[in-house]
């Protein structure tokens, strides 16, 4: 684990987020899919966005079919959409949001 890495990733994105306000528009997801990697940024409560990154070939778009047909074991496996993480993010959202109030009354 190198710190520095997430910190320096937490900065671009922050980065990203302020050049979006700065041209009036909000930002509130990033999706990006890659023949490499999947990654979905998306809001976890109103103070904090949560970055997952997928490495798993099946996870997003196949750009190579070839490379998908190796991947697949047979007709019926179907690629994992990126709407399957966000989808995820939205159902642990309530968690989250319930679990940062009660660190918020805890403080109080």
């Amino acid at each position: 684990m190198n710190p520095i890495r997430y910190e320096r990733t937490s900065e671009l994105i922050k980065a990203f987020k302020h050049s979006c306000s700065r041209v009036r528009e909000e930002f509130h997801s990033l999706e990006m899919e890659l023949e490499d990697f999947t990654c979905v940024l998306d809001e976890m409560t109103k103070n904090t966005y949560i970055l997952v990154v997928v490495h798993d070939p099946t996870i997003g778009p196949c750009f190579l079919r070839s490379k998908c047909s190796k991947i697949m074991e047979t007709e019926h496996d179907i690629p994992i959409e990126t709407a399957a993480v966000r989808l995820n993010i939205r159902m642990a959202r309530k968690k989250f949001e319930e679990l940062q109030g009660s660190s918020v009354a805890a403080n109080s």
